[in-house]
């Protein structure tokens, strides 16, 4: 009878491990099957003029990057934002585009300013970097309005905000420079990376790495000098065509002050043997009147809610700069 109650357990047992195990057996074969069955979420640009520019998004390798370019699109940030510039190696991307109407100058026949000229006007177009700020992110914050601007005069005191709560952010840099090295997204013939500074202080290099804020830029061609230094976080899959014709748009020339030293425009450099940011590509931007615009940025998540990103406040390079100055003047340099 022992025996008997013995070889029952031991069935009992048996069939327990072999249900058990098919039952693992089946969720692994389910979570493969859904693992390619799910969609990266899809970034569609459409720009005036030039037609429809589709991104795949690629959070396995930059999930906080993705989720900020996920957010900015989905709440309208990238609308009516311009491509504004490139060095033949890459398109960038993310700037404000400000059009203004400015009453056409008279001059006498000696040259001297005589005054604005009845009703012409003169229509000029610049591009000029946005400041990423928390209600760009976070609709449930209410978005700080400076007094120069000039809605500040048409808004409500109580929906004007604050800088306290609506400061500038900027986001953590994932790429292996800065000790994220799940970011392996090779820097090929379009390829989408994040743009940062790069603030040239050795103090400053962590400030560097997480300066990106909603401005990128399209590889045309194999940068494998960008691979680990910048982020990379999606690919084009349509359009790239349009991001070819790009290149061929004219651009300004280096503006010098009168010492000689040419405007600090944005640039993508690449690392050296060393590892070190090297700054060799700078880029020039489209004359005026030329630039491409985005005229709306939708995204498709295939219903993934890729929720708020995480961010940080924005390191102030010109107050760092100040105190510095002013450090100098104490210490008598």
């Amino acid at each position: 009878m022992k025996n008997v109650l013995k070889n029952l357990i031991l069935i009992i047992l048996i069939i327990a491990v072999t249900v058990g195990i098919g039952f693992l057996v089946y969720r692994a074969v389910r979570s493969v099957s859904y693992n390619k069955e799910a969609k990266n979420p899809i970034l569609t640009l459409e720009v005036e003029g030039y037609g429809e520019i589709k991104i795949e998004l690629q959070p396995d390798y930059a999930p906080n990057t993705v989720a900020t370019i996920i957010k900015l699109a989905q709440n309208g940030y990238y609308d009516g934002k311009a491509f504004y510039g490139t060095d033949s190696n890459v398109v960038a991307c993310g700037m404000n585009l400000k059009t203004e109407e400015i009453p056409s100058d008279q001059y006498d026949e000696n040259g001297n300013y005589i005054g604005p000229e009845g009703e012409e006007y003169t229509t000029t177009q610049t591009v000029e970097e946005d400041t990423l700020r928390v209600s760009d992110l976070d609709k449930s914050v209410k978005p700080y309005i400076d007094m120069e601007d000039e809605k500040y005069s048409t808004t409500p005191e109580n929906e004007r905000g604050s800088e306290d709560t609506d400061y500038k952010v900027s986001i953590f840099g994932e790429f292996v420079a800065n000790g994220f090295n799940d970011n392996v997204l090779r820097f090929e013939e379009g390829t989408v990376g994040l743009y940062r500074n790069d603030y040239q202080f050795d103090t400053l290099d962590q400030q560097s790495r997480d300066s990106g804020t909603s401005l990128f830029f399209i590889t045309t061609k194999e940068e494998s000098g960008l691979n680990g230094a910048y982020c990379a976080f999606g690919k084009v899959t349509k359009g790239m065509d349009l991001i070819e014709k790009m290149l061929s748009l004219p651009v300004e020339e280096k503006e010098v002050d009168d010492e000689g030293n040419t405007t600090n425009d944005p640039v993508v450099g690449t690392l050296n043997d060393d590892s070190e940011l090297t700054e060799n590509s700078e880029i020039k931007k489209f004359q005026e009147g030329s630039y491409p615009v985005i005229t709306k940025a939708t995204v498709e998540t295939y219903g993934v809610d890729y929720g708020i990103p995480e961010y940080m406040e924005a390191f102030d390079y010109n107050q760092y700069i100040s105190d510095l100055y002013l450090q100098q003047i104490r210490n008598g340099g």
